[in-house]
């Protein structure tokens, strides 16, 4: 008998412990943001150990409110791959990859832009401008992608996915995807050259 009481309790406690853990992890609320490319060019910002290049992109929603309300510093993630439907665990499997940061809300306040559309009257479109580095995790002492590094991932790709992500404290919401929006290899091969 007092084995089985004493199961019962050690299966209680670890039941009640995995559902507290489990009730934490969130949904986060933040639609899902359709991004699109505008322009991808060299950066005025001057780093001596890598290239630093500027990513414009417009998205259905206002980052700073939707995303900064939860987290601070969400990112735009782009993977040197065909794969436009990527999840988080291709991001953490990725050897080669394009990175921007929010750095904070008030540098990147949203600029408003109407855009006439025949179809869809007038949508609010909402422009960001980021700072965006070509990471390598495959190389220990530099974690930049070299230029040869960078044509020879886009040797057979026609576009990049990128998303907006942002992975929360202790994990206390989901992880926050937005759409896929496709970067242009072309435009970043003209770009580096």
């Amino acid at each position: 008998m007092k084995k089985i009481l004493i199961r019962t309790v050690i299966f209680l406690i670890v039941f009640i412990t995995n559902l507290s853990f489990i009730s934490c992890f969130r949904d986060n609320d933040i639609p899902k943001a359709d991004l699109e490319f505008i322009e991808f060019k060299k950066s005025n910002t001057k780093n001596d150990r890598v290239d630093i290049y500027k990513l414009k992109f417009s998205s259905s929603i206002a980052i700073s409110d939707k995303v900064f309300e939860k987290a601070d510093f969400p990112h735009l993630t782009c993977l040197l791959t065909n794969k436009a439907d990527f999840e988080i665990k291709d991001i953490d499997n990725a050897e080669i990859r394009l990175m921007g940061y929010f750095k904070s809300k008030s540098t990147y306040e949203d600029v408003d832009s109407l855009r006439n559309d025949e179809t869809l009257n007038k949508i609010k479109k909402f422009e960001y401008e980021l700072d965006v580095l070509f990471y390598n995790d495959t190389k220990s002492d530099n974690k930049y992608s070299s230029k040869e590094d960078i044509k020879k991932s886009l040797s057979d790709v026609s576009c990049i996915p990128c998303k907006l992500e942002q992975r929360f404290f202790m994990e206390t919401y989901k992880f926050y995807l937005s759409n896929s929006m496709c970067v242009p290899a072309e435009d970043i091969l003209k770009t580096i050259n």
